[in-house]
């Protein structure tokens, strides 16, 4: 074989995946470079990529708006070691991160889609499971936002939580509806005595027994809600209200009072459509993380041992470029050149040393291989 048809095959062999990206793959490789720099976490309740126009809207529970509002209910999912959260010990598992869909809607913006498997448990004070056993499910995130020029600019306009319903109803089963009806009475008590006032109850027993008659969850055609007149919002209020009681004593209240904002929540659900925010792609994205952990997609969710559960990722944004550039090669040498931050400058450069390496490791290896063919003849 001659020599230069050689080093022609081995750069092909190399290379052959390389080709040139179009301006929305190169784009959607800049969007997860963006969040990832920017230290986009939902679990961080950093939130230093929202401002006061950001929305976020997860169907089940309702929209909220402005970045106070969007990093007191993200507060709710808290990290490992964390005590006083709806959900305790929260964190995304290693090597389950995957973009699952992106929409390339003009130049210089982003939206893009991307899941992985989670981890947390309930809150001992309100769960009927032991201390011991997390929860393993699917968690959904889209997110659109400008390009930003430097990443410390990155300001994320929409955000879009998925997580599949039957894993929320799943979730709510595993509630105790008599610790969390005790929960609730008590903060109203201790926290919002004006709103236990207004109610008439005169003690922690008259409030339980009235709590018990609402539903624990609303459901339309299968489809859970809790953003509706239910314990299950009380409860997501109830852990609100122990840390800002001025602007959450109003939604616990069984009876409705307008809060400061003109809003009376947890009266009655908006029954936001999930389809209205993901897109079909992305639901099946959802299912394929599933079954690559070895989940049903119709139990979405796993109560393990802690000791059975998966391990935190140690950098989410890494996970997903990594997952990416498995399944879709023709994106890695796009992913290479970002993670190393060439830029458009010294590409050339970058490339022609790159080639070069890679030349060089191929000519020494079929001279030595030449040379044992050599001895052996």
């Amino acid at each position: 074989m001659p020599l230069t048809y050689t080093f022609r095959l081995a750069i092909n062999e190399e290379f052959g995946f390389c080709s040139d990206l179009g301006e929305e793959e190169e784009q959607m490789i800049d969007c997860l470079q963006a969040l990832g720099n920017s230290g986009f976490n939902l679990g961080s309740n950093d939130g230093s990529w929202l401002n006061d126009n950001s929305t976020m809207v997860f169907p089940q529970y309702g929209a909220y708006t402005g970045r106070e509002s969007i990093n007191e209910y993200l507060a709710l999912y808290g990290p490992p070691g964390s005590k006083d959260t709806a959900l305790v010990d929260s964190c995304g598992v290693e090597k389950t991160g995957s973009v699952v869909d992106y929409e390339f809607t003009t130049q210089g913006y982003c939206d893009l889609t991307f899941g992985s498997i989670t981890k947390t448990r309930l809150n001992p004070s309100i769960s009927v499971l032991p201390e011991t056993d997390m929860m393993e499910f699917v968690y959904g995130i889209r997110a659109r936002f400008p390009l930003p020029s430097k990443t410390k600019n990155l300001v994320i306009d929409d955000i879009f939580i998925y997580y599949h319903n039957k894993h929320l109803i799943a979730q709510s089963d595993n509630v105790d509806a008599n610790k969390v009806s005790n929960e609730i009475c008590t903060t109203m008590q201790d926290s919002c005595p004006d709103v236990f006032q207004v109610n008439g109850f005169d003690s922690i027993k008259s409030c339980t027994e009235k709590l018990s008659l609402l539903p624990r969850r609303e459901e339309v055609d299968g489809f859970l809600y809790d953003d509706g007149n239910t314990i299950g919002c009380r409860t997501v209020h109830m852990f609100l209200a122990q840390k800002n009681n001025e602007d959450h004593c109003p939604h616990i209240s069984l009876v409705p009072i307008e809060d400061k904002n003109g809003l009376t929540k947890c009266s009655k659900s908006k029954h936001l459509n999930q389809s209205d925010y993901f897109s079909s792609q992305s639901f099946d994205g959802f299912d394929r993380i599933a079954n690559a952990y070895g989940m049903d997609p119709e139990k979405p969710i796993s109560i393990v041992a802690e000791t059975e559960a998966g391990a935190c990722t140690r950098d989410f944004n890494q996970d997903v470029l990594m997952s990416f550039a498995s399944s879709n090669p023709e994106f890695v040498c796009a992913i290479t050149l970002s993670e190393q931050k060439a830029t458009d400058e010294y590409k050339g450069q970058y490339w022609a040393t790159l080639v070069g390496i890679i030349v060089l490791f191929r000519a020494l290896s079929v001279f030595f291989l030449s040379r044992k063919l050599l001895h052996s003849a």
